[in-house]
């Protein structure tokens, strides 16, 4: 097991939030096509990676604008003072989300209105989405905006930031002005910022940064060595038409995956059968979903991570097809909550329905995901204050709009009285 971290699912400690389970580098992984497993930020800021179902018809993004939008004016409704850090983060999550849907100006105009060092982190994800999109002139537009709004404090969010514009500018195409920030960034991110280069490195030059992974991984240090599976990742893609090649980077991946907290484990090998899949190796793809698969049947997790973890299971189950199988499990799933529900933290109750409802949605099954996310909204009200009132009913807009899954008219007016619940004592 790797150094740094205790399991978070070992009946040790709590797992961060998990329906949105990808971490704050999750969009530059995207955009280098790097996509790697996750240790959350944010819950669910983006579809695509979770396997949600997209957004496609004019009228599915009406409701999911509609959906982010409440979600944001929420946020905003928080008041400051000791509640600033959550209203912050609630913001960017919106905002994040607005990126992920394809509403990229209103996120940026969202990041405006965000008071801390996340206003920055917002404009190197937009410039990364840029950049990713080929459309390089926005992204250092973009990566610049950031860079103009980086905190000034040496502390751990000036660093955070500082990776998320080196990713920018490298995926915009000026690695020089990528360099110049590596300083700032955190020496186990740093590999994240070489994986962003992977993609636009010359075959001659890609021996020598599986040589630097590779040691990286052997450090056993767990930031470490996510770091350089998010690298490794890159490789496999840059040489998957190469079998000697690809095994080596597939050989690297799963050793480096075998070692994590089981959490971290499920998630990766999830990962890497996308992945797999993706590169049209179905065969390895599921030997990487039966391992994931397995290590959840085998796992003793705290009783709030049950159904995130899960629900993260099926939905990798249903991008392999198996919709009729995930749909069973989400079934024993909510089975299983139900009889958890009492060893639950109050405050961790909405998180276990949201995952629900956005792997329902997933599984093409709308009414049943709608039938969770009502759920969801109802467990936030058993919180007595504001804020975690709140910070629920954002995460429920959110995820309803990520997994398409537009409210009904008895949603809709489910979120208006929940809204209307919000105030004092925050």
């Amino acid at each position: 097991m790797y150094g740094r971290q205790a399991p978070r699912l070992l009946r040790k400690a709590p797992l961060e939030d998990l329906e949105v389970q990808v971490s704050r580098f999750v969009l530059a992984a995207i955009a280098a096509g790097t996509m790697w497993f996750s240790g959350c930020a944010h819950e669910r800021p983006t579809a695509d990676a979770m396997g949600s179902a997209p957004v496609r018809t004019d009228a599915e993004r009406a409701s999911a604008r509609a959906l982010v939008e409440q979600a944001f004016a929420v946020a905003c409704a928080m008041p400051g003072g000791p509640h600033a850090r959550p209203r912050a983060r609630t913001q960017e999550e919106a905002a994040l989300a607005a990126l992920d849907l394809g509403f990229e100006a209103r996120a940026v105009e969202m990041a405006r209105e965000i008071l801390d060092w996340r206003r920055a982190e917002v404009y190197a994800r937009a410039a990364q989405r840029a950049a990713g999109e080929g459309r390089r002139d926005e992204a250092l537009r973009l990566a610049e905006r950031a860079q103009a709004a980086l905190p000034s404090d040496s502390n751990w969010s000036r660093e955070r930031v500082a990776m998320e514009i080196a990713i920018a500018f490298e995926l915009a195409g000026d690695p020089a002005r990528s360099g110049e920030l590596l300083p700032l960034v955190v020496e186990s991110d740093r590999g994240r910022v070489r994986a962003a280069a992977i993609p636009a490195l010359a075959a001659e030059a890609l021996p020598a940064e599986a040589d630097a992974f590779d040691r990286a991984i052997a450090t056993k240090d767990l930031d470490m060595v996510r770091s350089a599976i998010v690298g490794w990742t890159a490789l496999l893609r840059r040489w998957s038409a190469d079998d000697a090649l690809r095994a080596r980077a597939v050989q690297a991946l799963d050793a480096a995956i075998a070692g994590l907290p089981v959490d971290l484990r499920i998630d990766g090998n999830l990962a890497l059968s996308r992945t797999l899949r993706e590169l049209g190796r179905g065969d390895d793809a599921k030997a990487r979903l039966d391992a994931a698969i397995a290590a959840f049947a085998s796992a003793d997790l705290l009783p709030e991570d049950v159904a995130p973890i899960g629900a993260m299971v099926a939905e990798g189950r249903i991008a392999a097809g198996d919709r009729a199988g995930a749909q069973a499990e989400l079934r024993r799933l909510r089975e299983r909550f139900d009889a958890l529900r009492p060893e639950i933290m109050t405050t961790r109750l909405a998180r276990s329905l949201r995952a629900l409802g956005a792997a329902w949605a997933a599984s093409g099954d709308p009414a049943m995901a709608r039938q969770a996310f009502r759920d969801a909204l109802d467990a936030g009200l058993v919180n007595p204050n504001g804020r975690p009132r709140a910070e629920d009913l954002v995460a429920t807009c959110l995820a309803m709009a990520t997994s398409g899954t537009a409210p009904d008219p008895f949603t809709a007016q489910r979120i208006e009285e929940v809204r209307t619940k919000l105030g004092e004592p925050w």
